[in-house]
């Protein structure tokens, strides 16, 4: 489904005619709300999905932090532009020096700290405090791979029809975006509807057993959160 049809399938849901009730803003921010969160419910069981990797060469370099507000472009803090901002570290790698920005570039992967103290006595880790990284050496450049915020993937212009954008793979699955949003529309009607509450639970299920599974049946992919333990041999 592309944006306009998801749109449309939520006004069905909406059955709402009163225009100046639920404006096309309203229809724009509750879609948005509703992508946003059907975004988590993909990260929390395949935080790969949506992953992205980037190359930092680290301000001042080298250096034992890195204020992810003063990267080129800005990964965090009020200057980074909303599909870019990250909403969850998946890993951190030292990367060679230079521009290149392949698997060879990359020297190895660092292990998430669980506290400062870990960085003041422990080697190969990273710490995120506020917008700092911080890590256990000086590096000059580094490997970051996370998941971005979603940001305003629906618009005025592409919830008309004709005017639909391409959302992601997971086409099968775009009602739940309509599911969701419709929630922020029943806050604001006061009005519950336990059928939309029942096909929002199981196609929210059915969506969660499809990641668990793999998208590769064949090769039984199972989807797994993290790889940093294994990569460390723990």
């Amino acid at each position: 489904m592309n944006t306009d049809a998801v749109a449309s399938l939520f006004r069905q849901y909406c059955d709402e005619s009163d225009t100046t009730f639920l404006t096309d803003a309203n229809v724009v921010t509750f879609l948005n709300i509703g992508y946003n969160q059907f975004r988590q419910l993909v990260n929390e069981q395949d935080d790969h999905y949506y992953m992205i990797r980037t190359f930092i060469s680290i301000p001042g370099a080298p250096a034992s932090s890195c204020d992810l507000s003063a990267t080129a472009p800005p990964l965090m803090g009020q200057t980074a532009a909303d599909d870019a901002r990250i909403e969850r570290i998946v890993r951190v790698g030292l990367a060679q020096d230079g521009v290149g920005t392949t698997d060879r570039d990359i020297r190895y992967y660092l292990q998430a700290a669980r506290s400062i103290i870990e960085i003041q006595n422990g080697i190969n880790r990273y710490f995120l405090q506020g917008t700092i990284l911080r890590f256990t050496g000086e590096y000059n450049r580094i490997v970051m791979e996370y998941v971005p915020f979603g940001g305003n993937k629906f618009t005025a212009g592409n919830i008309v029809g004709g005017g639909g954008q391409y959302i992601d793979e997971l086409a099968g699955y775009h009602d739940l975006i309509a599911l969701v949003a419709y929630q922020q529309y029943a806050i604001k009607d006061f009005a519950a509807n336990p059928v939309l509450q029942a096909q929002l639970a199981t196609r929210q299920q059915q969506l969660v057993d499809y990641l668990q599974t793999g998208r590769n049946w064949a090769a039984r992919n199972q989807v797994i959160t993290t790889d940093e333990l294994d990569y460390l041999g723990y």
